[in-house]
């Protein structure tokens, strides 16, 4: 009797006591809540909805977001210098002038000299670099016989040649003019640099070919 009341005492004790260690180790499974919510998750996204990415911040270059550079002007592929020049040389002589010779002139204030074809007539035409044409009434003359078959078998216009050789070439034109190459007729294109090759334009076709003859 005496050993079973000493076992229901020493029951009595130790239940409360295990009861008391199991409430604590609870509590520290638990932790401290705030510091679990404030903890931020490892790869939550920044504050733009989406994982940053390093070259949105990328500064921009000089020449845009692409960073291409821009092309220059002032290449030498523009014809536009000529077109002015011999549409006014062909508006100085009348609606049916067809300009056939350009030529650089650096001597004067002229800029270019142009000989434009009306009829049987040539007149040369002096074109200002604003624009201005003067017909040169001193530089009148018959169209001679070469001239003229080569003008009639001309199926492209002298600004349409210029226009093929800037596109093979560009540079500054010195000369163009008709001319006849191996009995076939040619715009002949001279450039103001000798390190650039001169061409020839078939007057037909529009094949532009180097002139060797130089």
């Amino acid at each position: 009797m005496n050993k079973k009341l000493q076992n229901l005492a020493l029951s009595s004790v130790a239940v409360p006591a295990l009861l008391v260690s199991l409430a604590a180790c609870s509590n520290g499974d638990q932790g401290d809540p705030a510091a679990s919510q404030d903890a931020p998750a490892a790869d939550a996204p920044q504050d733009g909805g989406g994982f940053q990415n390093s070259t949105e911040d990328a500064a921009p270059t000089e020449d845009g977001a692409t960073g291409e550079s821009a092309d220059g002007a002032g290449s030498g592929g523009d014809s536009a210098e000529y077109a002015t020049a011999i549409a006014a040389a062909e508006e100085a002589v009348g609606a049916d002038g067809v300009a056939f010779s350009l030529d650089r002139d650096d001597d004067d204030d002229a800029l270019f000299n142009i000989d434009v074809a009306q009829g049987t007539t040539v007149y040369e035409i002096d074109v200002t670099a604003s624009g201005e044409a003067r017909i040169d009434e001193a530089e009148e003359d018959d169209l001679d016989g070469d001239d003229q078959r080569e003008l009639e078998a001309a199926q492209l216009t002298i600004l349409e040649a210029i226009d093929a050789a800037l596109a093979h070439q560009p540079g500054v034109l010195e000369e163009v003019d008709l001319d006849t190459e191996n009995g076939v007729v040619v715009w002949n294109v001279d450039y103001e640099d000798r390190g650039l090759d001169d061409l020839n334009v078939d007057a037909a076709t529009g094949e532009v070919t180097v002139d060797n003859d130089d």
